[in-house]
């Protein structure tokens, strides 16, 4: 057995994590293995939920009894957020929660939640996150400072490997909160010194890192094998600098940590995001609740296969997204999300109720001011405010002016520019959009 302190990681463990990325590898490169696995895996999956105190109980025991249970899938209700926290919190009710991962949510989108899986979801998580390592050419090693997650928030400790929710550590989680070293250069050499392998975070965090590396004179000198961004939206600008200062590709990822974490990746194509098609089956629906076409935008619904604790099936995330079906540059057949269309609560209001997606209208000139941090956001179907964080007031900058006129072109209201003077980790969500109220 190895440990660290209390943390154990038993050779059981591991040996489950590598049959477990073997299968998903095996079958998410053959369409056929695929299809008959997700078909049983859905059948066993609306078996046990039709046992459940669901809602929808009969629905689900007639889709396990359907001669093609991915075809039924369609037919079955949609899930919403509140229904699937009611859930979690009828589940762990009398339950030893010591037996289970805990997992909490931001409540970014408004709605906190405290997720409950079991061992499947240790299993699902590090599989495929060890797939996903070997793709880039690293070496799956927990305990080892090899894989290297940063974050920008100042509460916890500066450097840890605990990670509890699975139970060991597998990153090595570094605090780049500037007040909690003696200066900028110190953080900059010590994660220099460490060498990792894969550098994780989200894209404000990483951009920070890049930020201070670049000013120590560093950049190319930190050579991670991947840069690994995931949680926030990572924007174009942002990707081609961490690119650049870590002499690194760089792979984006999509997931909800209520339906259970990882949901697709990137991969060497950069072609859109496989879905683990081991473990999910993901939608694009329309405000009916039916499937579109591949190539139509809908919005993104997600059925987790391994979940046992809460049946999540058809869970609707928010997102808008295009899926496509077709076997990608890579050779792999899993379906990919081609394009994110950003959450409902991340699409901006027009006065006669429609909406749009202003990552597609302004992020273009965004790249084009000196950001180190920014937020985007509407009140009330009012108009913009932009927070921002940078060395220079940009009102003046003709980047600024082109913004303004593109807002006021759609919107017939200026934008409201708010400086803010260093790194606020007061918002929530950095480098975004958000329609509040």
């Amino acid at each position: 057995m190895l440990s660290l302190g209390s943390i154990p990681l038993d050779a059981a463990r591991l040996a489950d994590i590598r049959k477990g990325a073997w299968r998903r590898a095996r079958i998410e490169r053959n369409s056929d293995l695929l299809a008959r696995g997700v078909r049983l895996q859905l059948k066993d999956l609306f078996a046990a939920a039709s046992h459940s105190p669901c809602l929808h109980a009969s629905q689900y025991a007639r889709a396990a009894a359907a001669g093609d249970t991915l075809s039924a899938l369609a037919g079955l209700p949609l899930m919403d957020k509140l229904q699937l926290q009611g859930m979690y919190e009828s589940f762990i009710d009398g339950r030893d929660p010591s037996s289970y991962f805990r997992i909490g949510t931001s409540g970014s989108t408004g709605v906190p939640m405290v997720a409950w899986f079991d061992y499947a979801y240790y299993v699902s998580n590090l599989a495929n996150l060890r797939r996903v390592l070997r793709s880039r050419g690293v070496r799956f090693r927990p305990l080892a400072a090899g894989l290297m997650h940063v974050s920008a928030f100042r509460t916890g400790e500066v450097c840890s490997f605990v990670m509890p929710a699975l139970d060991y550590s597998v990153y090595h989680h570094v605090r780049i909160h500037l007040s909690l070293w003696s200066s900028r250069r110190e953080l900059v050499r010590f994660v220099s010194g460490e060498a990792p392998r894969a550098l994780g975070g989200l894209p404000s965090a990483l951009d920070l890192l890049a930020g201070f590396v670049e000013a120590e004179g560093l950049a190319g000198q930190i050579r991670p094998r991947a840069v690994l961004s995931y949680s926030e939206a990572l924007l174009p600008h942002i990707r081609a600098r961490l690119e650049q200062v870590f002499a690194a590709p760089v792979y984006d990822e999509y997931g909800l940590t209520e339906v259970g974490g990882r949901v697709a990746t990137e991969c060497s194509a950069h072609a859109g995001f496989h879905v683990y098609a081991a473990d999910y089956v993901v939608e694009a629906v329309d405000g009916g609740g039916q499937p579109v076409r591949d190539g139509d935008e809908g919005e993104l619904v997600v059925t987790n296969l391994f979940s046992r604790c809460v049946p999540i099936i058809r869970y609707r995330t928010g997102d808008r997204g295009v899926l496509s079906s077709e076997r990608c540059r890579c050779g792999a057949v899993s379906p990919r999300i081609v394009h994110l269309r950003g959450r409902e609560i991340t699409r901006f209001a027009l006065p006669g109720g429609s909406t749009y997606n202003p990552y597609d209208e302004y992020r273009l000139l965004l790249a084009q001011l000196p950001f180190r941090q920014f937020q985007m956001v509407q009140r009330g179907g009012q108009g913009l405010t932009l927070n921002y964080v940078a060395g220079q007031a940009v009102d003046a900058l003709p980047a600024a002016a082109e913004l303004n006129a593109a807002v006021r072109r759609i919107h017939g209201k200026d934008l409201a520019l708010r400086r803010r003077q260093r790194f606020d980790v007061s918002l929530r969500k950095f480098n975004s959009f958000q329609r509040e109220g």
